[in-house]
């Protein structure tokens, strides 16, 4: 016992603070952090994989369009349900996994952001060429 007491006297305080800081107990994260981080992630990528479907179709024409399809037909009913769910599933979550999971999330949120803006891209850009002709046009006249 004495021995152990001797060794750790002989190391610096700076050890000593790391091996007690590594016993320290796993963050608690709070039910509505959770839901919120749940619900703007569900959101962000509800959004990017929407704008990744009609901006490969439509080039830059998807940003208006599916906001113009949204208000008209309903489907902003859809965009508040996914990420209340996305919010549900997140709160339900044990700390030690909500915490593995919102380590990268962000990180993958914005590349698949960046991946959907980089079809867009490429999608408006056969379309200056001509190898793609596909515009939305909503028509009033029907």
């Amino acid at each position: 016992m004495a021995d152990l007491e001797s060794e750790q006297s002989k190391l610096p305080t700076n050890q000593l603070q790391e091996e007690n800081s590594m016993e320290a107990p796993p963050t608690q994260y709070s039910k509505i952090n959770k839901f919120f981080t749940g619900f703007v992630a569900s959101f962000l990528y509800f959004a990017a994989f929407i704008f990744l479907i009609t901006g490969a179709m439509w080039g830059y024409d998807a940003f208006i369009d599916v906001l113009i399809i949204g208000i008209f037909s309903g489907a902003a009913i859809l965009v508040c349900v996914i990420p209340v769910i996305g919010g549900i599933a997140f709160m339900t979550l044990p700390n030690e996994d909500y915490a593995k999971m919102h380590k990268n999330l962000w990180k993958n949120i914005f590349k698949f952001c960046l991946l959907s803006f980089a079809v867009m891209s490429i999608s408006e850009l056969l379309h200056y060429v001509g190898w793609l002709d596909s515009r939305f046009q909503l028509n009033w006249g029907h």
